[in-house]
C-alpha cells in the first residue's frame, strides 16, 4: 500500500494526502473502487462565519411550550462516577431521563420543566459542575491521552485544565433571570 507503515506516526492519511495532494488521491480510489465517485459543488456547503461555543451551554428554551435544556459544562470532557449518576438522577427527576452529549465534551439535559429550572442549576452546582462557562471553558476539548490511551504520552486532559485555570477570565456566561421562570 501506500504511505510509511514502518513509523507509526507517519502511517496516517494525512500523509498520504500531503504527498499525493487531492486529486491524486480521488483518482486512486476511484481506481481501488472501480468507478468514478460523485463530485458535489462546494457551493452547496455553508461554512458558519463563526462557531458560538455557548451554543448548548446555559438554559435554553425547547420548542416545546414550559420546556428548557440546560447545558452542563464539564470541565476538559470529565466528571466522575458520582457526577454522572448525580446528572442522571436530575435528568429523571427533573427531564425527560435524557441526556445528550455535544461535541465539545459537555452535555445537555433536555426537556426540563422551566418550573424546575432553579432546583435544576442548584443541583448541578452540587455536583461540582457547571452550567455557566466563559468562551474559552465552553469550547474546551481535550483527548483522552495517558489517562486513557496507551498510545498518548501526554495527560492531554490535566494539561488544558491548568492552563484554563491560568488564562480563563472570571466572569462565567449566566443566565439572564427575565428569560426563564425562576
Amino acid at each position: 500500500m501506500h504511505g510509511d507503515r514502518t513509523d507509526r506516526k507517519k502511517a496516517r492519511l494525512k500523509y498520504v494526502l500531503d504527498a499525493w495532494g487531492f486529486d491524486k488521491f480521488l483518482a486512486e480510489v476511484e481506481k481501488e473502487y472501480k468507478q468514478p465517485l460523485r463530485r458535489v459543488s462546494s457551493d452547496r456547503f455553508v461554512q458558519p462565519n463563526n462557531v458560538d461555543r455557548w451554543a448548548h451551554v446555559d438554559v435554553h428554551s425547547q420548542k416545546q411550550a414550559g420546556r428548557s435544556y440546560v447545558g452542563v459544562v464539564l470541565p476538559v470532557g470529565r466528571m466522575t462516577s458520582q457526577q454522572c449518576r448525580g446528572i442522571a438522577k436530575v435528568a429523571s427527576e427533573f427531564g425527560s431521563g435524557s441526556i445528550r452529549l455535544t461535541v465539545w465534551q459537555n452535555l445537555i439535559i433536555p426537556d426540563v420543566s422551566k418550573k424546575d429550572i432553579k432546583t435544576v442549576l442548584q443541583a448541578i452546582e452540587e455536583l461540582g459542575l457547571d452550567w455557566r462557562a466563559s468562551s474559552f471553558r465552553a469550547g474546551l476539548i481535550a483527548c483522552t491521552g495517558s489517562a486513557g490511551c496507551k498510545f498518548a504520552a501526554a495527560d492531554t486532559k490535566d494539561v488544558p485544565e491548568t492552563m484554563t485555570k491560568v488564562i480563563e477570565p472570571t466572569n462565567k456566561r449566566s443566565v439572564d433571570s427575565s428569560n426563564h421562570a425562576f
